[in-house]
């Protein structure tokens, strides 16, 4: 703004500098008509107006290049002050370890059942068998139990193929840690397969069972 002020003050004493020179040109000169002084002045006011809007354009175009410069110069200082927040990172906790705790229960050792017995096997000292081969069969049958049977308690067929005419017998009364020998016949069947035959100590102390395959399966 100061600029411009300053511009147009030196264009206003260039102007009256040209109109007095015109002036005394016209003294000096020899005489002319109104007519032409007339005409002189005319042309020299519009050279004035021409220079001052040539003047002014380039007063215009000063300020409008130092308005841009102003507004380049804020929009750097704006630019350069802003501050770009940093991303403060997120610390996940990760999931804490712990150990599980035994139970509480009781050790030391279990206590038996009061009735229970379990069998073994004997014989046959294979379960493989072709159609119709006699079978030799003994168990051994044990008081697993902390109480004697109390009676004597049956041995009986309960359930699968009847591969033999015995079909149970009566067991003594065995005290805690007594067995007995249980021996009988039986015969394979004459069809190829897998063939049981299910007893049980009564009370359902323990289950014994003869299991045999008869043949050569197929493989499946």
């Amino acid at each position: 703004m100061v600029t411009k002020q300053t511009t147009l003050q030196a264009f206003k004493k260039s102007a009256l500098v040209a109109l007095v020179l015109t002036a005394l040109l016209a003294a000096c000169a020899p005489a002319q008509s109104p007519e032409q002084i007339q005409s002189q002045v005319q042309t020299s006011v519009a050279m004035t107006v021409q220079a001052q809007n040539q003047m002014g354009t380039s007063v215009a175009q000063t300020v409008d290049a130092q308005s841009g410069q102003q507004a380049l110069a804020t929009s750097t200082s704006i630019a350069t002050s802003v501050v770009v927040p940093t991303l403060t990172p997120v610390i996940i906790p990760s999931p804490t370890p712990y150990a599980v705790a035994p139970s509480s229960g009781g050790g030391g050792n279990v206590s038996a059942p009061q009735y229970a017995c379990s069998w073994t096997e004997i014989k046959p000292r294979t379960n493989a068998f072709s159609p119709g081969d006699a079978i030799d069969v003994e168990w051994i049958i044990t008081n697993t139990g902390s109480e004697p049977f109390g009676y004597k308690r049956d041995l009986d067929y309960v359930s699968g193929t009847k591969m033999s005419t015995f079909l149970g017998e009566q067991l003594p009364d065995l005290k805690p840690g007594d067995s007995v020998t249980v021996i009988f016949d039986a015969n394979a069947p004459m069809q190829k397969g897998l063939y049981g035959m299910q007893f049980k100590v009564e009370g359902g102390l323990c289950w014994p069972a003869l299991n045999i395959q008869v043949g050569k399966l197929k493989d499946p």
